[in-house]
């Protein structure tokens, strides 16, 4: 064990033997560089479930160590793994098939979210991630157009919008487009 490593583990052995709970978050804050630590605070009582969430959005985090906290039992930790600006684009798409609804929403939201990943959210039973995909301002414009015909109307109409927010180009081509569907239609 390094001395960063040592000094970090006493550090969070002694605060969790503190009945304070901030004295805990603030040192949750401050790990890096060793797992170890991370993994004695995993059997702790529900206080611990928000330190691992502080451990998982500290970007001094290593990457060992969101891969494992990405696995965690508690949704919030996952969703903090996600926050993470660190957490590299491989361990998103891990994340992108989380059981969690929400968790998947937060992959949609994320900027360094891939864009294949992006195409399978765009298929997912959830509306709320749909709509958080239909939202993603990164997204390419077909999967806007394929989510602009989604059965949602809320997702639709989110669709809609953000291809507006789209070049002038490329806003002319999906007008052209959507004409091209709702041609024939009456709308009497």
């Amino acid at each position: 064990m390094g001395s960063v490593e040592l000094t970090l583990y006493f550090c969070i052995k002694r605060t969790m033997l503190q009945p304070k709970r901030e004295k805990r978050i603030e040192t949750a804050g401050r790990a890096h560089e060793s797992s170890a630590p991370v993994r004695r605070l995993r059997s702790r009582d529900n206080d611990i479930v928000h330190v691992r969430r502080v451990v998982a959005g500290n970007p001094s985090s290593p990457l060992s160590v969101l891969s494992r906290l990405s696995e965690d039992d508690s949704e919030l930790v996952r969703r903090s793994v996600e926050c993470n600006p660190k957490t590299p684009a491989e361990l998103l798409a891990k994340l992108a098939g989380d059981e969690s609804a929400e968790v998947r929403l937060a992959v949609a939201e994320n900027q360094k979210t891939s864009h294949s990943v992006l195409e399978k959210l765009a298929g997912d039973v959830s509306v709320d991630v749909r709509f958080g995909v239909a939202e993603n301002p990164h997204l390419p414009e077909r999967l806007l157009l394929l989510l602009a015909r989604d059965e949602n109307p809320y997702v639709r109409c989110r669709a809609l919008k953000t291809l507006r927010m789209l070049s002038p180009e490329s806003q002319s081509r999906v007008i052209l487009y959507l004409e091209a569907q709702f041609e024939g239609l009456s709308w009497q």
